[in-house]
């Protein structure tokens, strides 16, 4: 029998692990979640697991959900607050808890708000691996075996402390691998990165699964209209492989 987890007053077991109630406190009577189902005691009116949502459209969060006619209401979306605007206007805010850039989100004059578009905003992992591949494809860096090596590490290490992915670090994550593969694909068996560094390969697997996460597949229609998408970068991967194995039987043949 493995034992419980000990669920403090804002957690709540989640198929047996401890996860946060993260309870919204402006929509809450109080911060404590039921420990079973992480339901948060909603205010009057408020509805939503973290009590951060009104039944309607038109609603305002701040005001125990009353109607407001005049502007989309201040409402708490995807881990940001969203100011009143006019219908008709693009509303920006900063990027949730995480990321850096700028979120954008539609008032519609008749629907209200639209989705919170977050495609432009950047995990804190990626920033550094997005600094080292502009530099390289704006011609400030040459890709050698050295830096190569370290931009693997830090795509891995990115994909590993995101807690969540968006559409612009699944762009940086795309032309980092595109230059990682294609860097190792014009070296000869005998000379390939992965015959130096046993790592080099599981980071750049490792980068390219977590890149095809269902989780992340909404962005991907975006960035194909820029790039050649996920089928230019699965040939790619293929190839690579297919380099990989050559390169292996070389490495065999010479010891």
């Amino acid at each position: 029998m493995f034992a419980q987890p000990i669920i403090q007053d804002r957690f709540f077991n989640h198929k047996g692990t401890c996860q946060s109630c993260d309870c919204l406190s402006k929509g809450s009577q109080h911060l404590v979640c039921d420990k079973a189902t992480g339901q948060c005691p909603c205010l009057p009116g408020v509805i939503g697991q973290k009590c951060d949502q009104c039944p309607g459209a038109w609603q305002e969060l701040t005001s125990q959900c009353n109607e407001i006619n005049t502007s989309c209401s201040k409402t708490y979306t995807e881990g940001i607050w969203w100011n009143r605007v006019p219908p008709g206007a693009t509303k920006q805010a900063s990027c949730p808890r995480g990321a850096n850039g700028t979120a954008t989100r539609y008032c519609h004059i008749r629907n209200s708000w639209s989705p919170p578009n977050l495609f432009g905003c950047i995990s804190s992992g990626f920033v550094n691996v997005k600094a080292v591949t502009d530099n390289i494809l704006r011609g400030k860096e040459t890709l050698s075996d050295k830096l190569a090596v370290s931009l693997s590490h830090l795509l891995l290490a990115a994909s590993k402390i995101s807690d969540r992915q968006y559409g612009k670090d699944i762009e940086i994550g795309y032309n980092a691998l595109t230059l990682l593969i294609a860097f190792e694909g014009n070296k000869s068996a005998a000379n390939m990165v992965s015959s130096e560094d046993d790592e080099f390969v599981t980071n750049i697997l490792y980068s390219t699964s977590n890149l095809f996460k269902v989780a992340v597949k909404q962005f991907w229609q975006a960035i194909q209209k820029k790039y050649a998408g996920t089928a230019g970068l699965m040939q790619e991967v293929e190839k690579f492989v297919s380099n990989i194995n050559i390169s292996n039987k070389f490495t065999l043949c010479k010891t």
